[in-house]
């Protein structure tokens, strides 16, 4: 009986390890943590932690916005106590979006670092797309160094696109202690300090303004009106223009200070309501027999119950050769050398002077031309530029307007001939 005793504990030590080789380990439970989450849904975002989603442990350092909250597991979808940080979201071609980074008065300065993701194209994950024109990353802004000192706050402005028709993004903004060591990041991992802030920029928030016409066409010398539109939005109390830029052409590169718009951006917010717009007639002319068209675009930023928002409405402005306007030149070799541009300037800016040369046949010439303003032309006061004709025969030079309130005269050279082209009225 003792030896059977001692063959069977034998048997039990032998067995025993080979049934370990067929133990189904359990799958590890992740242990909870008091942590700072997102909130955007899980699945297909990762939020919960089980999923590895982004979390902050020590929220009392620095943070987004006013205030922060812990939780042992990401409060999906969107039911934690609050989301604040982003201070403005602006809507025209892209979504521009500001956020605000605060730093706790008790800690010591130094430097955090804010990354973005942002669902572009809204097919629930964060990564990348093969949009129209290449791969589109929605990782936009990568590890931004931020330095804040003690009860400092500082803004962030970051901007992405909607993809494919695309009316809704969740993103995710984070700010920590160290930066992300990844090629590419999908909104995971556990930080020692900072905040998760998740936002569900949805419909509500990409309500619309549409310039009413768009593009505004006015004539040279005329002016005309924009309406701006609401679409799916309560109406706004206040717009602001905010800039006016000229789009470069074959008359040069416009100055927006020659298009008047009322109201304009010296007036800051305003009752909402319309833009006037007027073409002075001094500003820039065409070519005669030739209508050109140039280019301006008007950004408003709207304000009102539904949020901040802008738009970019775009003003053509058609020139055509007044009658004042000066002959062409026709050289000894034959070449037509004709002038579009102001003849007026003002004292201390610049005369954008844009000048068309075409050979006896009709055909684009080719060559340098130069140009002079003042009178004479070696007087110290007078300014010079030269530049080679375009393929098309145009060419557009700035000179300098060094001369005081009156008259002086534009001159050009080409192929070995100099011409007097135009009076030009200076204007203090």
């Amino acid at each position: 009986m003792k030896h059977g005793r001692r063959h069977a504990l034998i048997l039990v030590a032998l067995f025993t390890p080979i049934c370990g080789l067929f133990r189904q380990e359990p799958t590890p439970t992740p242990q909870p943590v008091q942590a700072e989450f997102g909130d955007a849904p899980d699945p297909t975002f990762p939020s919960l932690l089980a999923s590895d989603g982004a979390r902050a442990l020590d929220t009392s350092q620095f943070w987004l916005g006013s205030a922060v909250n812990t939780e042992p597991e990401a409060q999906t979808v969107d039911r934690d106590s609050f989301d604040d940080g982003l201070v403005e979201i602006l809507v025209a071609d892209v979504v521009r979006v500001t956020f605000e980074a605060t730093r706790s008065e008790d800690s010591q300065s130094g430097v955090v670092y804010f990354n973005l993701l942002a669902d572009s194209n809204g097919d629930g994950r964060w990564g990348s797309f093969e949009g129209p024109s290449g791969p589109v990353q929605e990782w936009v802004v990568v590890n931004q160094s931020l330095r804040l000192e003690p009860g400092a706050r500082q803004r962030i402005e970051a901007q992405f696109p909607l993809a494919g028709g695309n009316l809704e993004a969740w993103i995710r903004a984070t700010l920590t202690d160290s930066p992300i060591e990844a090629e590419e990041w999908e909104g995971t991992g556990q930080f020692e300090s900072g905040e998760i802030e998740d936002y569900r920029i949805g419909p509500q928030d990409v309500w619309s303004i549409e310039c009413d016409p768009d593009p505004l066409v006015i004539d040279h010398g005329s002016g005309g009106a924009i309406n701006l539109v609401i679409r799916g939005a309560a109406a706004p109390d206040t717009m602001e223009v905010v800039s006016v830029t000229g789009s470069p052409g074959l008359l040069g590169d416009p100055n927006g200070a020659q298009l008047d718009v009322d109201p304009d951006g010296a007036a800051g917010q305003v009752a909402f309501g319309q833009i006037a717009v007027n073409s002075p007639a001094w500003a820039v002319h065409g070519f005669p027999g030739l209508t050109l068209g140039v280019t301006y675009g008007i950004e408003v930023k709207v304000e009102g119950p539904e949020g901040v928002k802008s738009v970019n409405c775009t003003v053509i402005v058609n020139h055509a050769a007044p009658e004042d306007a000066p002959p062409a030149i026709i050289t000894d070799q034959g070449y037509h050398i004709t002038f579009a541009g102001p003849l007026r300037a003002q004292s201390g800016g610049t005369l954008q002077a844009t000048f068309h040369v075409t050979d006896s046949g009709g055909q684009p010439a080719t060559g340098e031309l130069s140009a002079t303003l003042g009178d004479p032309p070696t007087d110290p006061n007078a300014s010079h530029a030269r530049s080679d004709l375009d393929a098309e025969g145009f060419v557009t030079l700035e000179l300098e307007v060094n001369w005081p309130a009156g008259v002086t005269r534009l001159y050009c050279a080409f192929g070995g001939q100099v011409f007097e082209v135009a009076e030009i009225t200076i204007a203090p």
